[in-house]
């Protein structure tokens, strides 16, 4: 019993000293889940599950929403090009609607529309096609 209380104590001191391994609190850097979700309307509903949605790492602070909204709108901007193939290959079909992106920087709060929405687009048989 007495080698497994010094064995436990010996682990212990180990990994509060590892050298990676920071010693307080606020070395530590928090931070949170940004989600970008693209939602088939501009208010969706708090049980609504976005079409397409995108986990990002986003670090914690009292602007997070609006750092969080940022980095989906610059999301969406760099992939514009291939956003309707990926979005008709989830849809299959759809006629003449848009998509809205949204944010939001906790699981639980609700969706928060970017002010980004897709121009009108159609899709058939899992494609892009013109409307």
């Amino acid at each position: 019993m007495h080698k497994i209380v010094v064995i436990l104590i010996v682990a212990y001191t180990v990994y509060v000293l590892h050298p990676n391994q920071p010693l307080r609190q606020e070395e530590m850097e928090v931070t949170d889940e940004c989600e970008c979700g693209i939602f088939s309307t501009k208010t969706p509903k708090p049980y609504d599950i976005p079409i397409l949605m995108k986990i990002i790492e986003n670090r914690h602070n009292e602007d997070s929403l609006p750092n969080c909204a940022k980095i989906c709108n610059k999301l969406l901007r760099e992939s514009e090009n291939t956003v309707p193939n990926v979005l008709c290959a989830i849809l299959g079909e759809y006629d003449n609607r848009r998509v809205f992106l949204h944010a939001r920087s906790y699981q639980f709060e609700p969706w928060t529309f970017t002010g980004l929405m897709t121009v009108r687009f159609c899709c058939y048989g899992y494609r892009p096609i013109g409307c």
